[in-house]
């Protein structure tokens, strides 16, 4: 036997005699999709395997129906995308002229297949024959297992509602299932329509389920934006080449940022969200670079790209920065301007498909970086949060910072800078870790300075090198030649030396800090105004409360529950309560709920589609405001009709 190349490229196979063979519908794709590998397989002659190596994410986009690319109409109906639908964001229009076809891509392994090959269908109001609606049929195919496009079943249409989404399940045989559980990377499924002419409206096609190792897609509406382009926590951000995280204490605005721990050339993409209009003109978000570089002349670049495909936008550059010349060690605001045309596009309605991607091109070894804070238009992220804890009174717990400094200047008014104090946290009442920030209020500063007679001292700052800064009033004085700001409060003479007490300011300010890695902050003061010719010294330390002591809080993820739908379409929405939770200081910063180890959403109450019957464990996890962590599980029957696809 021979390949014929163009009579496979039509879609027939002919024996060394030119005779038709049965058909080979799954492989009748146009040319110009099918891999390189497979049109050069078929040049070589002889058996060859069809292998599109579609990836977990490309059947997880294709089964979801996002991207009218991923199917093909034999009998040539027009696709496209349609913002109506049951997850995700979008489903596959099909515009009908009687008896239509359309078909998924080749896909790779998908893992155990179910016993239900499952489909959400819109069935269009407008009907132009009022006794028949037509009816559906499912085909599989995978060539290498001995699968040419086996029909599955199929189902009416006449009782179905129209102009609403119907799930559909077609029974598959063990047998069936078992070739399709193999490891083949042939895989299609196709639909076929035998529907009135004439039917103005398109068919949706959504949410078509085949395995429970191909996730279904995580809709995003407009109230998950702030929590998305914030960084908060959930599965919100997809990252290639290295990890991310959430990182409860260095951030610039909400409850979290993402720590990017970069391996190579790093890609973070966001999740596919629905419209933002109105964009203003600059796109902008926060980038915290570390002060240790393994190169010291190059720090690397990061790019923002932007994608919607439904508007003709794929992957488009936005910008670059260099990041050598950003302050090391926090935030720096990373802005860019949208090009008119891409700012024209995303300031329409209906898309549902927009993603942002931020690539990180760092040096070899750079270590972790964070993102935080993306700003595009009108859409406000989380504010930093404010402790709600009440302040323990409590009294005598001291850092100091062992610094004297000896200045032998030549002129009056040399100016000084004293680096690395260190205010480090003696009381061992709380030890920080992953889970644990121990979180300290300053309330005073001391300074002393040395004998001297003459000249004056002006205390301009002190700022602490994690990105706070303490500011001090300048002006007024205590002694004709020591320039303090008014608020400075006399302590006492020490033998030779004064002492001054400084308030934060302004007046009632608390200067709070995270301790980590060991409970420490560094700070650096800037001093002016020695005395000539006399060696004067001057010292620091610091007052401040004793860390605030954390109990941790108790999750109640709410009882074990049985919850059923007799009838209907194979959706059942969960409402999830975990107000049950609780903390002693009252500081519940996150619920992050999940379904047999899946992410399912975040919120004290949730409410969840649930679309196979079956038995889930389902978890929540709370943290507090100081990452303290508690976990609950229970479990929940889901019962769906009869008919429906189970776990």
């Amino acid at each position: 036997m021979r390949w014929d190349i163009v009579s496979l490229l039509r879609g027939r196979r002919t024996d060394h005699n030119g005779e038709e063979l049965l058909p080979l519908t799954s492989w009748a794709r146009p040319w110009r999709s099918w891999p390189l590998t497979a049109l050069l397989g078929i040049a070589g002659g002889g058996f060859f395997a069809l292998h599109s190596h579609a990836t977990q994410e490309d059947a997880v986009r294709t089964l979801g129906c996002e991207d009218p690319a991923d199917w093909s109409s034999p009998s040539g109906a027009t696709l496209s995308s349609s913002t109506s639908r049951t997850q995700g964001n979008s489903a596959l229009a099909i515009a009908t002229n009687g008896f239509t076809t359309v078909q998924s891509r080749l896909l790779g392994p998908l893992g155990p297949v179910a016993d239900h090959v499952s489909i959400d269908l819109l069935v269009p109001s407008t009907q132009p024959d009022p006794w028949w609606t037509g009816a559906i049929q499912a085909y599989v195919s995978s060539p290498s297992q001995g699968v040419n496009e086996r029909y599955v079943g199929q189902i009416d249409l006449g009782a179905l509602p129209r102009g609403a989404f119907s799930q559909l399940s077609f029974a598959l045989s063990e047998e069936l299932r078992g070739s399709l559980s193999a490891n083949a990377y042939d895989i299609s499924i196709k639909f076929a329509l035998n529907v009135p002419a004439g039917v103005a409206d398109p068919y949706l096609l959504d949410n078509v389920q085949v395995s429970s190792a191909i996730p279904g897609i995580t809709t995003i509406g407009p109230d998950d934006l702030p929590r998305v382009l914030g960084f908060e926590p959930n599965s919100d951000w997809s990252v290639s080449g290295g990890t991310i995280s959430h990182s409860f204490s260095t951030r610039s605005q909400g409850n979290t940022s993402l720590q990017v721990t970069p391996n190579g050339y790093t890609v973070v993409a966001s999740v596919p969200m629905t419209s933002l209009a109105p964009v203003s003109e600059k796109v902008s978000f926060d980038l915290w670079v570390p002060s240790a570089q393994p190169n010291p002349g190059w720090w690397g670049a990061v790019q923002l790209y932007v994608s919607a495909p439904s508007l003709g936008l794929y992957n488009s550059f936005v910008g670059q920065k260099e990041l050598l010349g950003l302050t090391p060690d926090q935030f720096n605001k990373i802005e860019f301007t949208l090009d008119g045309g891409v700012r024209t596009l995303l300031n329409s309605s209906g898309y549902s498909d927009l993603t942002f991607s931020i690539a990180l091109n760092l040096p070899s070894g750079a270590s972790a970086h964070y993102l935080d804070n993306l700003s595009v238009g009108q859409v406000t992220n989380p504010p930093a949060p404010v402790s709600s804890l009440p302040r323990p009174d409590y009294v005598g717990v001291t850092h100091t910072g062992a610094a004297a400094v000896g200045i032998n200047g030549d002129e009056a008014n040399v100016p000084v800078t004293f680096a690395n104090f260190e205010i480090k946290a003696i009381d061992e009442g709380c030890t920080p870790d992953q889970e644990t920030v121990c979180r300290y209020s300053l309330t005073t500063l001391h300074l002393w300075f040395g004998a001297f007679s003459v000249a004056g001292v002006n205390v301009t700052r002190i700022k602490a090198t994690n990105n706070r800064t303490l500011e001090f009033a300048l002006g007024g004085s205590h002694l004709p030649f020591v320039l303090l700001p008014p608020s400075l409060e006399f302590v006492a003479w020490v033998e030779t030396d004064k002492r001054y007490t400084v308030p934060l300011q302004p007046a009632g300010t608390i200067f709070t800090f995270d301790a980590e890695n060991g409970g420490s902050i560094a700070l650096t003061g800037f001093f002016t105004g020695m005395v000539a010719g006399r060696l004067t010294t001057i010292g620091l330390s610091a007052t401040a409360d004793a860390p605030l002591t954390n109990s941790p809080p108790t999750a109640n993820a709410g009882p074990d529950r049985v919850v059923t739908k007799a009838t209907g379409s194979c959706v059942l929405d969960v409402e999830l309560d975990g107000s049950a939770s609780s903390d002693p200081e009252n500081n519940l910063a996150h619920y992050l709920w999940t379904a047999n180890g899946a992410s399912i959403g975040s919120g004290e109450e949730r409410t969840f589609p649930f679309r196979r019957s079956g038995v889930y464990t389902v978890g929540l996890e709370v943290i507090d405001e100081f990452r303290s962590v508690a976990r609950d599980t229970m479990l929940l029957t889901v019962n769906l009709p009869p008919g429906c696809p189970s776990l």
